[in-house]
């Protein structure tokens, strides 16, 4: 009886380490096969794929937004100089009579200079009547250009209209404030001469990230005649 489980407790320990030498053995040489890699390799393409996509977009969106508020707080700039009354270099004398404006234009840079505004740049101005008058040479330093400001990335001035859409302006706009009120009067130029100067009661700069088709993104900024500025 002794022998027989002797016998019995050998045969079962042979057993279990045959069985564990074969599981340690299969588990040591498992790996991944081409379809498996293939597949992990797949996920993995799709997920860095979005991951760059939205931050794309989030970067896009993000400067875009910056641009607007740029935008509003030039305009900000523009009427607290003018209502102010803040003095304006000319000549090595201080005029303290000037307007103060901001000039858009939606010219294409490569055949504008910069100072003359494009769709890639803005000018806070001052100027004793509403017209921006364009400085010789390209510096920003002299005539009427008091700041330049630069759309950075693919951001640029799309389209630029009027009394709430109705007439568009294919060229430039000067938006003026005079002081002592906060109002803002308009000049759509046409060969420098202001068009419906006293029927503009609103302007709208459309303002874009570049962009083509549906990853085109847009921002509004609208100046009343009240001068109340708002973006959307």
């Amino acid at each position: 009886m002794n022998f027989n489980l002797n016998k019995i407790i050998k045969n079962k320990l042979s057993f279990f380490r045959n069985k564990l030498h074969h599981t340690n053995d299969r588990f040591s040489h498992k790996g991944l096969t081409l379809i498996e890699l293939m597949v992990v390799v797949s996920i993995f393409i799709i997920i860095s794929g979005m991951v760059i996509l939205n931050g794309t977009d989030f970067k896009s969106n993000t400067s875009l937004e910056n641009l607007t508020n740029d935008i509003a707080l030039a305009l900000r700039k523009a009427q607290g100089y003018a209502i102010g009354a803040r003095g304006f270099e000319s000549n090595g004398d201080k005029i303290f009579t000037n307007k103060y404006g901001i000039h858009f234009s939606t010219a294409d840079l490569n055949s504008n200079n910069k100072i003359s505004g494009s769709n890639k740049y803005f000018i806070l101005f001052s100027s004793s009547d509403e017209i921006y008058d364009v400085p010789l040479g390209n510096d920003c330093s002299t005539g009427e250009c008091v700041e330049l400001f630069n759309l950075t990335g693919l951001n640029k001035i799309k389209s630029i209209s009027y009394n709430n859409g109705s007439s568009y302006n294919a060229e430039s706009m000067d938006i003026t404030f005079t002081r002592p009120g906060a109002e803002a009067t308009f000049c759509y130029k046409v060969s420098n001469i202001c068009k419906d100067k006293d029927t503009i009661s609103s302007v709208s700069i459309v303002i874009s990230n570049g962009r083509v088709g549906n990853a085109e993104k847009t921002r509004i900024i609208t100046v009343q005649s009240t001068g109340q500025i708002s973006t959307n």
